[in-house]
């Protein structure tokens, strides 16, 4: 799998600024219909916080030293 400098600085400002990327978010969810927007939505959350789960609970939920 080959990834290009701009969609890996791409991934990486969307993973380090969650509230500034709001307004990228509403706008890109402007085409989906009102009905399934606040599905999408809730999706991503859901998505989003089994991820952190899932990374933390790796680490036990604290950093653990190298």
């Amino acid at each position: 799998m080959e990834h290009s400098f701009a969609s890996a600085t791409i991934l990486l400002l969307l993973i380090t600024d969650p509230l500034g990327n709001i307004p990228i978010f509403v706008n890109s969810l402007k085409a989906v219909p009102a009905q399934r927007r606040s599905r999408v939505i809730v999706r991503e959350v859901l998505i989003g916080g089994a991820d952190r789960e899932g990374l933390a609970g790796e680490a036990g939920g604290v950093a653990q030293p190298v």
